[in-house]
């Protein structure tokens, strides 16, 4: 199932291209380039909470998913969980994995309720 999974933070520039080829998988309607990926990451407010991951197995990133600090109705220690696992590779505890270890970071940082 999750054979030759790696998780690991999501590392910019190198890992947008992936990022933007799973979130477009998933969102078809509202495709990204690994450009705006990047930017988006550069964006984010530095004094918010948010730790990117991405999953990777046979050198293809085959989910990305993060834990951040809600920028609406934020509270201390409300924590977003997201994931997405590309459509090709579902069903495989790849998503599962990638939470589980999502989850260790949020109650790292403090989460006392979560917001998915």
């Amino acid at each position: 199932m999750t054979a030759g999974l790696l998780l690991r933070p999501m590392e910019i520039p190198r890992d947008c291209e992936g990022v933007a080829r799973v979130r477009s998988a998933c969102f078809p309607a509202w495709p990204v380039s690994g450009d705006e990926v990047a930017g988006t990451e550069a964006r984010r407010p530095r004094d918010r909470l948010h730790l990117a991951w991405v999953a990777v197995q046979q050198e293809e990133i085959a989910a990305y998913g993060y834990v951040e600090e809600p920028s609406i109705a934020a509270r201390p220690g409300r924590i977003r969980i997201r994931v997405l696992v590309a459509p090709a590779r579902r069903g495989r505890g790849i998503g599962g994995a990638l939470y589980d270890t999502l989850l260790r970071r949020a109650l790292e940082a403090g989460a006392t309720e979560l917001v998915t």
